[in-house]
C-alpha cells in the first residue's frame, strides 16, 4: 500500500475521496523529523478540509499559516507546488480569509457568509471595518452574498480617508530667512526691471499679511 506523503522523485497520481491528485515530490529529507511529521499531518488535514464551506476554508487557512510558519524560509510555495499543485497566491486567498474572519467570528454568523463573500472582504486592499460590518450584518440574521459585500466595499469605498494631521516640519529661523532671501534675489535678477515696482508692491503686502496673522 502507498504511503500517502512519502516523497518520491517522479510524480504520482491518488484517489482521494473520488478526486484525482496530482502528486509532485517535496524532499522532506532535507527537514528534522518532527517538522516532517508536523507538516505531512497537515497536508492530511488540509486535504481533508478542501470543501466549500467557509468554516472550513478557515480551518484550512490556519492550518497553511502554521505550516507557513514551520518550514524554512523559501520552502512553503515548493511545499504548496508539490502537496496541491498550489501556487502561492491560490494558498494566500485561504490564509487572508482564516486572518480576518478566523478570530472575530461566531460559527451562527460565519454560517451565513457565502464563501464567495468571503474572499472579497478578505482581501488585502479591504479595511478592516468592512468585514467588520459583514460580520455584525450576519450576526443580526442577514445573508451575506457576493452583492452585498460588493454593497459593503463600495459604501467604505465611497467614503473620504480620515488621513492624520501631520505637524509641519519646523525649521531653524535663520535657515528658513537665508533660503527664502536667495530664492528673492534669484527670481529680482530675472524680473523684468519694468516690473520691479509691481513685484515690490506685491512682496510688502504679503509682508503686511504675516504681520496681521
Amino acid at each position: 500500500m502507498t504511503q500517502p506523503f512519502r516523497s518520491t522523485p517522479h510524480a504520482k497520481e491518488t484517489a482521494t475521496q473520488g478526486e484525482l491528485v496530482i502528486r509532485k515530490s517535496f524532499h522532506y529529507a532535507a527537514l528534522d523529523a518532527d517538522i516532517v511529521q508536523q507538516v505531512q499531518t497537515a497536508a492530511q488535514r488540509i486535504r481533508l478540509l478542501m470543501q466549500q464551506t467557509l468554516e472550513d476554508v478557515i480551518a484550512l487557512g490556519r492550518e497553511l499559516l502554521a505550516v507557513k510558519a514551520t518550514l524554512p524560509h523559501g520552502q512553503f510555495h515548493v511545499w504548496l507546488r508539490a502537496e496541491f499543485d498550489w501556487n502561492q497566491r491560490s494558498a494566500q486567498r485561504f490564509m487572508a480569509v482564516a486572518q480576518r474572519f478566523g478570530s472575530k467570528s461566531d460559527t451562527v454568523s460565519i454560517m451565513r457568509i457565502d464563501l464567495t463573500a468571503a474572499y472579497l472582504l478578505a482581501a488585502p486592499t479591504v479595511p478592516e471595518q468592512a468585514s467588520a460590518a459583514a460580520l455584525q450584518r450576519a450576526h443580526n440574521g442577514e445573508r451575506i452574498t457576493a452583492s452585498v459585500a460588493k454593497e459593503i466595499l463600495s459604501s467604505y469605498r465611497s467614503k473620504p480617508e480620515h488621513r492624520e494631521k501631520t505637524s509641519p516640519v519646523e525649521w531653524p529661523a535663520g535657515k528658513l530667512r537665508g533660503q527664502l532671501l536667495e530664492m528673492l534675489e534669484s527670481f529680482r535678477q530675472r524680473w523684468n526691471p519694468r516690473q520691479v515696482n509691481s513685484l515690490a508692491r506685491q512682496l510688502r503686502e504679503f509682508a503686511d499679511s504675516l504681520q496681521d496673522k
